[in-house]
């Protein structure tokens, strides 16, 4: 049962909340890591700043994209089904 081609299917809203409190938890551990990073230094300091930028964005456009998908309605059951 094909329906032209098209083969994506849309998330439940129960994913789509938890993948918005996954994004809002990164962030919140990119904030915990920047207090944290003052008390070391040298590479060990760099190390710590390097995770905090990368926590801080894949949990910013996490929980972008997915609140994004909440409020147009993109899942099973919403209005853009």
């Amino acid at each position: 049962m094909e329906d032209g081609g098209n083969k994506t299917s849309q998330p439940a809203q129960m994913i789509l909340v938890l993948r918005l409190v996954a994004g809002v938890y990164l962030v919140y551990l990119a904030v915990g890591l920047i207090k944290d990073a003052a008390g070391y230094s040298g590479t060990r300091q760099m190390v710590l700043y390097l995770c905090t930028v990368v926590f801080f964005v894949v949990g910013a456009v996490l929980a972008g994209w997915t609140l994004k998908k909440l409020v147009k309605g993109e899942y099973a059951g919403g209005r853009a089904s």
